[in-house]
């Protein structure tokens, strides 16, 4: 897996103002080696931050920092001696963070609300129609805990805007597919082909899209 090439298609993201990113691979490769992409992202950033300076109320690049990482409390990566205010947020997912999280979550709203109560007689059983064992807020919740959201990054949304797949498959290959209900999603070519113009080519379909809808 070509860390640099990821790195790259990140800071084009970062340069067109796209404050919160997830990334995902099936097998989980990108979450064991996220300091070494933190690395490579930094550096990329860095480098494109010089054509987009004018634009920007801050002076310095961007900051990189994951949120959902394991056994770390948000791993930040950023120049020393300066002081960045603005952060690139991201998020890296793998297949377990699809339909496993969702077994879990219906396996652990069971258990917080009906195997700890009590009174219930028969917690399998809702005691009216009206009464769901699961609602859509419930599993959203529990999703989102596990998945690292938070809500003190007021950017960050529970449902990405836009996927992009990179590379000739037809398929989301499991990427959270609780959460990407209302994503618009394209194909872009492998991280061996991929060029900066076909990224901000779909950066400009998918505001054209966006102009349409909201006429």
């Amino acid at each position: 897996m070509n860390l640099q090439t990821i790195a790259k298609v990140v800071a084009w993201a970062s340069a067109a103002n796209i404050p919160v990113i997830s990334l995902y691979d099936y097998n989980g490769i990108l979450k064991t080696r996220y300091k070494e992409l933190g690395g490579y992202i930094q550096e990329e950033i860095i480098q494109d931050f010089w054509a987009v300076k004018k634009t920007r109320a801050n002076n310095d690049p961007p900051i990189v920092k994951f949120h959902n990482v394991h056994k770390t409390n948000g791993y930040t990566n950023g120049i020393n001696g300066t002081k960045a205010l603005d952060t690139v947020h991201i998020f890296v997912f793998s297949r377990n963070d699809g339909k496993p999280n969702i077994v879990r979550a219906v396996k652990d709203i069971y258990l917080d609300k009906f195997e700890r109560n009590s009174n219930i007689i028969n917690p399998a059983v809702p005691k009216s129609d009206d009464e769901k064992l699961i609602d859509e807020n419930t599993l959203d919740s529990y999703l989102n805990r596990y998945n690292g959201w938070s809500s003190h990054i007021a950017e960050a949304k529970t449902e990405p805007d836009l996927l992009l797949i990179l590379g000739n498959v037809k398929s989301t290959l499991g990427f959270l597919p609780w959460h990407i209900r209302l994503t618009e999603i394209h194909w872009l070519p492998s991280l061996k082909r991929i060029e900066m113009c076909d990224f901000l080519g779909t950066l400009y379909k998918y505001a054209k899209c966006q102009q349409r809808f909201g006429k």
